[in-house]
């Protein structure tokens, strides 16, 4: 399979006589090739994807690693580095057409930033879920739901933004296929998906994501993750 890379380099605003805006790159890719062999062809070997992860980009910026992706047996990876993660599996979890991946280059490697404990970010977390399902009207259904969505999780070590963002990163959801991926009962998959804005589509037979929905995701994007 045919994969094509455009990096954009961050600098080429500042000084575009020495900085291209951007570089392409075409690489032939099997099932196993991994991002990092792609990248360090193109000698691009920390190039940002970091974009891709909405609500958790901010824990992969300018990181070798991603929060999250699907593999090809349908089950999740958490914090898969780049010499782990698959391209095929990239292309397939972000449901990239094309095969056209886009990537930004040239930060300085500084390391990434300092952040707060997980604990500390569910707290801030916990009155943003409670408030939506107040006004959702899921109060009566899922009591004490930010608790209850933070007990979903088998992962404890895995920070909740990376959860939101596979919550998030399709737009119309077969339930029993959402249960499978997080390792969670058929019930508990459609609670959750309600309390992310999702309604049950009995023509589709799938939970389709709503308006209200990305108003969560927008306040759940303003949580200070920093440990400033």
């Amino acid at each position: 399979m045919e994969v094509k890379v455009i990096f954009y380099h961050v600098f080429h605003e500042i000084n575009p006589k020495v900085y291209p805006e951007t570089i392409e790159f075409v690489s032939n890719v099997d099932d196993n090739t991994t991002i990092k062999e792609v990248l360090d062809k193109v000698g691009q070997p920390c190039a940002d994807l970091s974009e891709y992860y909405y609500l958790s980009g901010m824990f992969c910026f300018n990181q070798n690693f991603l929060p999250y992706i699907i593999n090809s047996k349908g089950k999740v990876e958490w914090d898969i580095s780049f010499e782990e993660a698959k391209v095929i599996d990239f292309i397939s979890t972000h449901a990239i057409e094309n095969n056209i991946i886009y990537s930004k280059t040239g930060y300085p490697q500084a390391g990434g930033p300092g952040f707060k404990e997980l604990t500390e970010i569910w707290e801030s977390i916990y009155p943003i879920i409670d408030q939506f399902v107040t006004v959702v009207g899921l109060g009566t259904i899922i009591i004490g739901a930010s608790k209850w969505l933070q007990s979903l999780f088998k992962r404890k070590d895995v920070p909740p933004q990376s959860y939101f963002d596979l919550v998030y990163s399709r737009n119309e959801w077969n339930h029993n296929e959402f249960a499978e991926l997080l390792d969670i009962s058929r019930e508990d998959a459609k609670h959750l998906l309600k309390l992310f804005g999702y309604e049950y589509d009995k023509y589709k037979m799938m939970f389709v994501q709503q308006s209200i929905s990305l108003q969560l995701r927008e306040k759940l994007s303003k949580i200070n993750i920093l440990d400033i």
